[in-house]
């Protein structure tokens, strides 16, 4: 099954917004990246990212960014929208440039195997 852009993006919103929201109900914390655990989180994102990018049909990045900036109305949600939102947009743009090269990693590796 290959997704196109726009059911790509929409799956990685959703999944993003249940990691980030659970991880956010597990820890208690208002924001994932305030927590000791975000790493483990993050990783999870990044795996996630790596398998949409295995089901997309074209422009994998897409679902690695959308994971990544589901993060976004998880916090507002939980924290907020305060002063700092530019600057977590900003943070959220550098965090989602792994998920999007393992997004791309995902969609050649998939090519190679031949799915």
């Amino acid at each position: 099954m290959k997704l196109g852009n726009v059911p790509l993006a929409a799956a990685g919103g959703a999944v993003g917004i249940v990691l980030w929201a659970g991880f956010n109900l597990l820890t208690g914390a208002r924001e994932p990246w305030d927590h000791s655990l975000f790493g483990v989180a993050y990783a999870l994102s990044l795996a996630c990212a790596a398998i949409l990018g295995g089901l997309a049909s074209s422009s994998p990045w897409v679902g690695g960014v959308a994971v990544t900036f589901a993060m976004l109305p998880v916090m507002m949600l939980f924290s907020g929208s305060g002063s700092l939102i530019v600057l977590g947009i900003f943070l959220l743009g550098i965090l989602s440039l792994p998920a999007a090269a393992l997004a791309w990693a995902g969609w050649y590796l998939a090519r190679w195997l031949g799915r």
